[in-house]
Order: structure tokens, then C-alpha cells, then sequence
């Protein structure tokens, strides 16, 4: 029988053994800077191991940005605990550099291309994600791509899913479930931006001003600039009306954009003599380079594309994509905003969450401005169910589903963290002044943005060297570094060029599923 959000209140926490399986993970990214806040010119510190088959540690765009990837996790606290010490352990490597404390970029070099490409050795697959890079450097701009944020995976146990779908076939009902979620994450996440956005302000040198007087560019009343056109916005992309009403329509118009012709791309041409420029010349380069604020996941073997690894073994997680880095935290995102990501995403799951219009898909995206923008402007209105209505109204709704479902939780756990985690956010609706984002304008305002950034990175730094990393998680760490250096040895080189350019020919040409009609 399919659960309904009224009988999930009702369940005993004795026999609701599914929910005690939620898992969550944490991808948080952070630029490498020097003491003075300049972007770091140095390569990744060769003590941390390989970032090409590091499990908690490698590079995301740049070589300067740092990923740091938690294990599924129990707790939050476990989460929390792993980056904390990940994050320690690096600083120790990094010498007198800083891991930068805000989503948007340190100081940026007037020449782009003094942002140096990830790289990650000479083996085939390393090189082809270098490649990969080049191209996204081609197509949006280096300095965008030094934009940080922080990744939330979640997931819930297949029995979950049979309950909340009323499917008892496993696969099906995982992925009914997780799109189901999908579509009401996509009606209001929103909410997330406006809660935990903590980046109103940047510095101009991302837009290749070298002036260093007046360099802070603030938007007040802004909840988060990573979100808005200046972040991870690009025109052709708009164009792709990705579908996340199910699994088929969402794996159909992906692998329509992996294979689609573009002409600016095409242009700029793959291939410059023996030097890549990009992979391909179509819209996505592959699956990964659609800026998605949410994405269904599921594990790639090597060299598989994901939108295969979806088609096959259906979705196993989703991965938020829309959190801003938490300033204040030192892990940059706080147990409490994890507990509130569980309430809200498992209320998002138990909803009714029908599919979703073109026409409503345009209101959402332009709700997502709207926030960004200008989330904390009096007045402010979203679109809901194709009306205009007042955010704190919209806010409310949302809320009160969410402190059910913590309600539920604590029971589960003892205790009231996630009830605690909901009413935190309650009161952020009376007095906005609270948000992250007001609490880092006001602190701009005084100071600037690269001195108040600084100014915090300077500070978990000293807070994290602080503490101590057990000899447990010592030996843990050292072992996934051994472990990198010696899987990056083992992977394939090819011994030619023409061989390395058939293998990256191969993996772009993989099939994805789509029917020829």
C-alpha cells in the first residue's frame, strides 16, 4: 500500500525501520589561496595522493579548486566529523595557504587563462577529463568555473521506496520515488536558496577588473549570486528543456543534448592540430556539463557514461546542487542545515508532486532568479501552482510539511534536532535578518568582500588546526592515499597518439540509449 504524508506521521518509530536507512554524503568544494586571498598558482599538494582515483580528495574544475567527498554516512555528525578532518589533514599539506570560506571566487588573475585546468596525469581517462575542462574553458569562461558550492547526496533504502510508491518491484519503484522527489524538489528549492544562501557579493576581478579600488560588486538583498546569471547560467544550455518528470524523458532529452550539433562549438572546432580543444562539438560535451540544480545519480563503472549507468541500473541517489559554502561552518555546511535537507527532502518524497508544464518549468527557473537576485527584497512574490503568491506565505506551507516529517525523525532518533533545524528556519521568516545572506551583506558592507572572505578562511583554518584528527581516521586517510597512487598507476595509457584519440572517440560515441525515432 502506498504511504501517504498523513500515515508517515502515524508510523511507530518501533516498525519504521526503512527510514533508518536514509544516508546522506557531502561533495564540498573550496578554492586553494594564498595567505593575501590571490587564487593559489600551485599544483595540487602531491602528499594528499592522486585526484584521479582519490575517494575524499581530488580537484573539480581548476587545480586550485579542492573536492572533498565524505562517505555515505549514518549521521550527519559523521559527515560533518569526515570533512572536518579531511579538510584539517589538507590544510596541513597546503602549508600557508587558505581553503577559501565562500562560494564565490578569491582574487581572480586578469588573464584567464592564469586559472590553471585540473590536471590529472597522463593516463588516458586523466587526460581526457583535463580535455574535458579545456572545454568548458572554451565554452563559459575560466572565471565561472572557480565558483564553489557544496553537493548534498541523498538517498533512501529500496523498501522506502516500495512504501512511498506502492510499487513492490525494487527498481521501479526507486525510480518512481526518486522523481517523484524530483519534481517536488524542483517546485521548491526556492526555499533552499533563500535559507542558505550566503553569497550576495562578489569581487569584480571576476569579471576581469583589476581595479582595486571599490572591487566589491554587492547586490542587496541578494541570497545567492552562484545561482544567478553571473553563476552557472549559459544560453545554450536554456535551450535544453530538460525533463525531470521521469526517468525515460529525463535520460531521452539528456542524450538528445550529448549528441546535438552546435554551431558556436562546432566553430571553435575539437581538435587543434594534435591538441584537443574540447571533446566534441555538441551542446554537452557530456552528461556532467548540464548545470542541474538537483541530479538523480546512480555509481558509473570506469569509463561509463551516466546517463547509461541511469538507463541500466535505474537511480540510486540525488545529489543537491544548489547549497551555497557555509561561511560560518568548518565544514561548510552545518549539521543543522543537514538535518534540514533530510526534513526537506523527505517531505518533497511523501507529496503528491504531480508532473510538471513546460509553462511551470519557466515560472520555477524564473523563481530560482528571483531568489538569487533578490530573494531578501520586501515583498518579494514566487510563482506556486501558476500564481503569484508572497514568499513568506509560500515559506510557511513548505514548512509545516518538513517540521511534520522531523517530528517523525526525532521520534526515530530522540531528542528534537530536526524539529530544532525546522524552527530555525520558522524564524528566519520574521526576521530575515538572520539569513547567512543579510548576515554576510551587513558584514561586506563594513569591510569588503575579499577582506571579510579572508577574514574567515583565515579563521576555520585556525579553528580546524585546532582540533585532532584520530589515529583512526589517520590511518583511513593514508590508506585512500596509498590507494589513489596506486590505482592511478594501474590505469590504461594509450601508447600513441592516434590510440589516445580513438579512446576519447570511443567514450563520446558511446550509445546512450536514445531510439533512433
Amino acid at each position: 500500500m502506498k504511504i501517504t504524508a498523513e500515515q508517515f506521521q502515524k508510523l511507530d518509530p518501533r516498525d519504521d525501520h526503512w527510514i533508518k536507512g536514509m544516508r546522506r554524503g557531502i561533495e564540498r568544494e573550496a578554492l586553494r589561496v594564498t595567505a593575501d586571498g590571490q587564487l593559489a598558482q600551485t599544483p595540487h599538494p602531491a602528499a594528499l595522493g592522486k585526484p584521479v582515483t582519490h575517494s575524499a580528495i581530488t580537484t573539480d574544475y581548476s587545480e586550485s579548486l579542492l573536492e572533498f567527498i565524505t562517505p555515505l554516512c549514518d549521521t550527519p555528525e559523521d559527515a560533518e566529523r569526515f570533512l572536518e578532518d579531511v579538510q584539517r589533514e589538507t590544510l596541513k599539506a597546503m602549508g600557508d595557504e587558505l581553503l577559501w570560506a565562500n562560494s564565490m571566487p578569491c582574487w581572480l588573475p586578469e588573464n584567464e587563462t592564469d586559472i590553471p585546468l585540473a590536471q590529472y596525469g597522463d593516463s588516458d581517462i586523466g587526460r581526457l577529463k583535463t580535455i574535458y575542462r579545456e572545454g568548458l574553458a572554451w565554452r563559459y569562461g575560466r572565471r565561472m568555473q572557480t565558483i564553489a558550492g557544496v553537493h548534498y547526496n541523498w538517498s533512501l533504502p529500496e523498501a522506502a521506496w516500495q512504501d512511498i510508491t506502492g510499487i513492490e518491484n525494487g527498481l521501479e519503484a526507486r525510480n518512481r520515488g526518486y522523481f517523484l522527489t524530483l519534481r517536488g524538489f524542483r517546485r521548491h528549492y526556492w526555499l533552499l536558496m533563500w535559507l542558505f544562501g550566503a553569497s550576495p557579493a562578489l569581487d569584480r576581478s571576476f569579471f576581469g577588473d583589476t581595479d582595486r579600488s571599490g572591487a566589491t560588486r554587492l547586490t542587496s538583498g541578494a541570497s545567492s549570486l552562484r545561482m544567478s546569471d553571473l553563476g552557472y547560467h549559459n544560453k545554450a544550455q536554456q535551450t535544453l528543456g530538460i525533463c525531470f518528470n521521469a526517468l525515460d524523458s529525463y535520460a531521452d532529452s539528456l542524450s538528445r543534448a550529448v549528441m546535438q550539433p552546435w554551431d558556436d562549438y562546432e566553430q571553435l572546432g575539437v581538435q587543434d592540430g594534435a591538441h584537443w580543444r574540447q571533446l566534441n562539438s555538441k551542446l554537452l560535451q557530456i552528461e556532467n556539463e548540464y548545470y542541474s540544480v538537483v541530479r538523480p545519480k546512480q555509481l558509473q563503472q570506469p569509463g561509463e557514461r551516466p546517463v547509461k549507468a541511469l538507463r541500466d541500473r535505474g537511480v540510486n541517489w540525488l545529489e543537491v546542487r544548489c547549497m551555497d559554502v557555509d561561511p560560518w561552518a568548518r565544514a561548510g555546511i552545518s549539521t543543522s542545515t543537514m538535518r534540514f535537507l533530510d526534513c526537506f527532502l523527505t517531505a518533497c518524497a511523501l507529496a503528491q508532486n504531480p508532473r510538471i508544464s513546460e509553462a511551470e518549468c519557466t515560472q520555477l527557473e524564473e523563481n530560482q532568479q528571483r531568489i538569487a537576485t533578490a530573494g531578501r527584497t520586501h515583498g518579494q512574490r514566487i510563482w506556486v501552482d501558476g500564481e503569484e503568491v508572497k514568499l513568506a506565505d509560500a515559506a510557511e506551507s513548505i514548512l509545516k510539511r518538513c517540521r511534520a516529517v522531523a517530528e517523525q525523525l526525532d521520534a526515530h532518533e530522540g531528542g528534537s534536532a530536526h524539529v530544532a533545524a525546522v524552527e530555525e528556519a520558522y524564524e528566519h521568516l520574521s526576521m530575515p535578518k538572520g539569513l547567512p545572506s543579510a548576515r554576510a551583506e551587513r558584514k561586506i558592507q563594513k569591510v569588503g568582500y575579499l577582506e571579510w572572505v579572508l577574514t574567515r578562511s583565515e579563521k576555520l583554518k585556525a579553528d580546524l588546526l585546532k582540533g585532532e584528527t584520530s589515529p583512526e581516521r589517520l590511518a583511513q586517510l593514508h590508506a585512500m592515499r596509498d590507494a589513489s597512487i596506486e590505482a592511478e598507476a594501474a590505469l590504461s595509457r594509450a601508447p600513441s597518439a592516434d590510440a589516445f584519440d580513438a579512446f576519447v572517440r570511443d567514450y563520446v560515441n558511446q550509445p546512450t540509449g536514445l531510439s533512433e525515432g
